[in-house]
């Protein structure tokens, strides 16, 4: 049985679909914090129905097909949604409890009879804010994965009683699989290019987010003896590559939404530094993908645009530009950007920093309140490590080893931003594009 932790987060709620429609009959326990045993079923109901929804009641099409042509699609799609929905349903378990707290809080007996029935885990939860503190990040993210990993190895003991198998295994023996979504960024604050099989303790790390991953990752890899683990390295995922759709207005949407509010005179970045950015449909479909492979334990994957494929300050504020024009009236100021000089010392040290901060804020907003919302991402926007992801290329086919060109469909990811009013108002798909459910086979 399949243990998943996230499942009501951005990329955990994309992998468990991915994951129920791939392993048909598999039998799915999430963990959901809730207050009671309703409001967390609730909670997965509602996830399942998102990712399965169609556009079935939207009207007209995006193509040209006769009209009967076009209710026989749409009467399809409806019933490929429901499918998905009712057999998802009928095949996830939900399980209330805590990751940080001891057993979930879900009591011993409990938590041991759950590592009897559990073999393969996916450890998609984690806190991503950038400007929390790093006690808070460690609760959040290391003494999770503590916890997710100390099921994960009683799951692997009382498989080895059940076997009776006691000496040490191979990958192929190893009853357990740990899969563990990380974050490129435990790279730390370097411009070095980063493989998948570092992971130094001599970095410094621009937030307590990527020092937590980073810490975190340590752990799983010093259980990779014990039971098989695998890491999966994101950089910065955004919206779906063809729908724009995402639950996750945060990291790169944040300075963008001030852009298209106007509110931004100029943007505190390095024009040219790389900037990696990746749709979730790929994470996804990546991580389902790799998952499947047989690879020694401890194996480590970027999934990421990689290197010479990246983004930049300049290329995304152009596409977010192009793309308000094409979508809104709204006539805006293109706004400049700041003097990487001036950036540095305004960040370098706080001895130094208090005059260039000033500098700093007057210049990229007349909000104090918008210029400290923007600090977090400041030093993403000067400089990043670089992703080598000839790994991901080796092991993964064709074209699914790379992740498409920002440029390809970054006008979708704005798009989706202003006709949802950044996920106020419900999406009415206008251009009729096909969502995740809409590209699965309709079932027979």
């Amino acid at each position: 049985m399949y243990f998943i932790t996230g499942a009501t987060g951005f990329l955990g709620s994309q992998l468990l679909a991915r994951l129920l429609v791939s392993e048909p009959g598999a039998k799915f326990t999430v963990l959901v914090r809730a207050n009671t045993q309703h409001e967390a079923e609730l909670r997965i109901r509602q996830v399942i129905e998102d990712i399965f929804a169609t556009g079935e009641n939207n009207e007209g099409s995006a193509s040209q097909h006769s009209s009967e042509k076009n209710n026989s699609s749409e009467k399809n799609r409806g019933r490929t949604g429901s499918h998905y929905v009712k057999d998802a349903l009928s095949r996830v378990r939900v399980l209330r409890g805590d990751l940080c707290q001891d057993d979930f809080g879900i009591g011993a007996e409990a938590f041991a009879q759950l590592a009897r029935e559990m073999r393969i885990f996916y450890h998609c939860a984690a806190s991503t804010s950038l400007d929390q503190k790093l006690e808070a990040a460690r609760t959040a993210n290391v003494a999770s994965t503590r916890q997710v990993l100390r099921l994960a190895e009683l799951a692997q003991s009382h498989a080895q009683r059940e076997s009776g198998l006691f000496k040490e295994q191979t990958a192929s023996e190893k009853a357990v699989h740990f899969h563990h979504v990380s974050t490129a960024y435990v790279a730390g604050n370097t411009e070095r290019t980063v493989k998948p099989c570092e992971l130094r303790r001599d970095v410094s790390f621009r937030n307590a987010y990527e020092q937590s991953k980073a810490e975190s990752e340590w752990l799983v890899r010093s259980s990779s003896d014990y039971i098989q683990t695998t890491i999966y390295r994101p950089s910065i995922v955004v919206g779906d590559s063809i729908t724009g759709q995402t639950s996750a207005f945060n990291v790169l949407y944040v300075p963008v939404r001030f852009i298209l509010s106007g509110l931004l005179n100029a943007v505190p970045a390095r024009p040219s530094a790389p900037f990696d950015v990746v749709p979730i449909d790929f994470v996804a479909d990546a991580i389902q993908d790799l998952s499947k492979v047989s690879s020694e334990s401890g194996a480590c994957y970027h999934l990421c645009a990689g290197i010479g494929r990246e983004s930049s300050p300049a290329e995304i504020l152009d596409l977010v530009i192009r793309t308000a024009h094409l979508y809104t009236a709204k006539k805006l100021n293109v706004p400049a950007f700041v003097s990487p000089e001036l950036i540095t010392r305004a960040i370098s040290s706080f001895s130094a920093a208090y005059e260039g901060l000033l500098q700093l804020e007057k210049l990229v907003s007349d909000h104090l309140k918008i210029f400290r919302k923007t600090m977090p991402f400041i030093p993403y926007m000067i400089t990043n490590p670089r992703f080598d992801c000839s790994q991901t290329k080796l092991v993964l086919p064709g074209a699914q080893a790379e992740a498409p060109l920002f440029t390809s469909y970054a006008e979708q990811i704005f798009r989706y931003c202003l006709e949802t009013d950044w996920g106020r108002s419900p999406w009415t798909n206008p251009n009729k594009l096909r969502t995740w459910a809409e590209r699965l086979p309709c079932p027979a």
